[in-house]
């Protein structure tokens, strides 16, 4: 049986792959004692990359892949706390959820009449909620989930 990654084990092969090309790329430097940590650093690499491997055994092959292929795509940065780019919330959103969301931005939200039935089956409804956007009356959720909290 094939298994799949979560999105927290995801991102541990993506810090990990990370630390795999920084310290590729701090063995070819030349640093103050460079010459006597170099065989730990590229110990450190092979112990990354050792978890790694053990990580997506037995995981899907498209999805150690698509994995992979992100984390050799991604760079691994090191910034203050206090800089701005370290406070900012990014999020991963399906394209097909910002295709659903462009293409209703001028929808009748305000304006909506959908019974019940119609707001469980609403795509804009499930691609706002499913990226984290909520309204200002997200209460509304909390007392009958079955609502849309972006109705007018």
């Amino acid at each position: 049986m094939t298994d799949y990654l979560n999105r927290a084990d995801k991102e541990v092969v993506v810090m990990l792959a990370g630390c795999v090309g920084m310290t590729d790329t701090l063995s070819d430097l030349k640093f103050r004692h460079s010459d006597e940590v170099r065989e730990e650093l590229v110990a450190l690499r092979d112990l990354a990359q050792s978890i790694i491997n053990q990580i997506i055994d037995g995981v899907d092959p498209d999805q150690a892949t698509g994995i992979l292929r992100f984390a050799n795509n991604s760079e691994l940065m090191v910034m203050p706390k206090s800089d701005a780019r370290a406070q900012k919330q990014w999020c991963i959103i399906d394209k097909e959820d910002i295709k659903t969301i462009i293409g209703d931005v001028v929808s009748g939200c305000a304006f909506c009449e959908k019974t019940e039935k119609e707001v469980k089956r609403c795509d804009l409804r499930k691609a706002l909620l499913k990226c984290g956007l909520v309204s200002s009356d997200d209460s509304v959720m909390k007392e009958k989930p079955q609502d849309c909290p972006f109705k007018g």
